[in-house]
């Protein structure tokens, strides 16, 4: 109603110009350049998203106009300069507190226009910093200043727990030598209290912005990892359940929670095999259960919703696999398949299953029928390249391999792929280990 409101005025503003202009008994150029500049502004507030640059300058070409323009008899759209006279103290009285409503009015809103405008600057100078270099600590800089100015926009908040994930990501990827050095441990709890503090922040502010709920999720799914003390399981999942709350058609939203579950089933299996009574295994084994149960039910969900999002068929295959029913898992998307042919997300999940039960040659044709079906799935060429590589296709892993590069040239793994098999070594020789094999992880090998 707001939005629709605004346009109506701006159209009513144009028309009026447009009328006042045309119509007018005395002709002037400057007014007649100034309509010019109005209708041209006009246009450009509806072609392009307005800003602040925009606004500001449309704004003061209709005020220059009403000062230039002078009544004549328009009617209602009629506007220029006219002589009000009233004998009634109190008509002069509301008249006057009318005006100085509006003075202080327009000042407020400018300043507040400006305070926005200001903000964003930082908010463009932090977001173009990280684009265009490694440094993270100007852009949190950035962002802070944005945050102090327009304390109320969470979306400062949240970039500066993005940047500080990111830095805590980093030093949990194996960035310093001993993770177990007084230098780690400082890093790790000094990002890990300020990316939690940012988002919280950000939470508070905005507590239905499904960005605000996934981060905090990405951070406790981060630092799970090291020390679960400090984010439990029940809290992680948690966390994405609540975003689904606020977009339940989201695949990503549906994915992050299907992939904490899975985290959480493989967390209690470490803790059935670290139990000291059968009791205990036995009900940490039958959470478990539950969690992957869970996990399924949200990876298919987010299948569903976008039937070629590669991480949610990555991740499905992974959970059927936990369940100790490889072949169920099969039999099951055999049956999908035959009624939904050429879904090439089914095709995928479907040859990683056969990559996973070693049925190799039943991979290989659905590989190769899931990249027929789209050329640039570059995960379906991954695994596609791998059964070349094994079967001794040197020439054919290369050609699927080179093509992964051109559509992903940043990605440091695939070049090392093509390097080992340009100089006749196994595809993933110095690639697994360090890494895990490319079946086992949590997400697909190429984003």
């Amino acid at each position: 109603m707001g939005f629709g409101a605004f346009l109506l005025f701006v159209l009513l503003a144009v028309v009026a110009v447009l009328k006042n202009t045309l119509s007018s008994q005395r002709a002037e150029a400057l007014r007649f350049g100034i309509a010019s500049a109005v209708v041209y502004g006009s246009f450009m507030w509806f072609m392009y998203p307005p800003t602040f640059t925009t606004t500001l300058y449309m704004f003061l070409l209709l005020g220059i106009f009403a000062a230039l323009s002078v009544y004549e008899s328009w009617g209602i759209l009629g506007f220029g300069m006219r002589t009000i006279t009233s004998s009634s103290a109190s008509t002069m009285f509301v008249g006057s507190l009318i005006s100085i409503f509006l003075i202080v009015g327009s000042v407020v809103g400018m300043y507040y226009s400006f305070q926005k405008y200001i903000a964003e600057s930082y908010y463009s100078e932090g977001i173009r910093i990280l684009s265009q270099t490694t440094d993270t600590d100007k852009p949190l800089v950035e962002f802070a200043n944005a945050a102090f100015i327009d304390p109320k926009d969470d979306k400062y908040a949240r970039l500066q727990g993005q940047v500080y994930y990111f830095r805590l990501r980093n030093l949990i990827q194996g960035q310093l030598p001993s993770p177990t050095s007084p230098t780690f441990v400082q890093d790790f709890q000094t990002n890990f209290i300020s990316a939690y503090q940012a988002i919280q922040q950000a939470q508070r502010l905005n507590p239905n912005e499904i960005s605000n709920w996934s981060l905090l999720g990405l951070i406790c799914e981060t630092v799970i990892q090291v020390n679960p003390l400090i984010c439990s399981e029940k809290f992680l999942t948690g966390t994405y359940e609540d975003a689904i709350k606020y977009d339940p058609i989201s695949p990503s939203a549906h994915l992050d929670a299907g992939r904490a579950w899975l985290l959480t089933a493989d967390i209690l299996a470490l803790r059935a095999g670290q139990s000291q009574g059968k009791e205990e295994a036995d009900s940490l084994q039958s959470e478990r259960e539950t969690a992957i149960n869970k996990a399924v039910t949200h990876l298919e969900k987010s299948a569903s919703l976008k039937p070629d999002f590669a991480s949610s068929h990555f991740l499905l295959a992974q959970a059927y696999v936990r369940q100790n029913n490889l072949q169920g898992a099969i039999k099951k998307l055999e049956d999908t398949k035959a009624v939904t042919i050429g879904d090439v997300g089914v095709l995928f999940q479907l040859g990683l299953l056969y990559y996973q039960a070693n049925q190799i040659d039943k991979a290989q044709a659905e590989f190769e029928q899931a990249v027929r079906l789209n050329d640039n799935y570059s995960n379906a060429r991954y695994f596609l390249g791998l059964i070349y590589d094994q079967k001794g296709d040197k020439p054919g892993a290369l050609e699927q391999f080179r093509k992964i590069q051109a559509l992903n040239p940043d990605n440091t793994e695939v070049r090392l792929i093509i390097a080992n098999l340009e100089s006749g070594k196994p595809a993933l020789s110095q690639v697994v280990p360090p890494l895990p094999a490319p079946e086992t992880r949590k997400e697909p090998p190429v984003k």
